[in-house]
């Protein structure tokens, strides 16, 4: 995960509707993951103020590795936004996992989706 200490990120808080862009995965009633045409920008929603903590894992290394990734949580009831300026190494998101976390008696308990990934747009070594 030493890549993901050197991205460099600008944060924003976007209200909570539907995103209408080409790359998301949904979960419904839980949240939405977004990433924008750049492959820089994802934001992530979290649709309902609950207990649940809705968090989007983002990777740009191959989703085959689901352990290698940088989070962002979206706020109650609302959507946070960020770019990604990986430097190491140098390359666009390539996928994204839509997570949500209970907190438990004793610790955060998650339940992720299948990391998602816009299969038109990446293919190893095209990028």
């Amino acid at each position: 995960m030493a890549f993901m200490a050197a991205a460099v990120l600008a944060v924003s808080v976007v209200p909570a509707h539907a995103l209408d862009v080409p790359w998301k995965d949904e979960w419904t009633g839980v949240g939405q993951a977004a990433v924008l045409d750049d492959l820089k920008t994802v934001t992530v929603c979290d649709w309902v103020k609950d207990e649940v903590s809705v968090r989007a894992r983002i990777g740009n290394q191959s989703p085959q590795d689901p352990d290698d990734y940088w989070e962002l949580e979206a706020p109650q009831g609302s959507c946070a936004s960020r770019r990604l300026e990986f430097t190491k190494p140098a390359t666009p998101i390539r996928w994204v996992r839509l997570c949500a976390y209970l907190d438990a008696d004793h610790g955060w308990e998650a339940a992720c989706r299948r990391p998602a990934q816009p299969a038109h747009r990446w293919m190893p070594g095209v990028l």
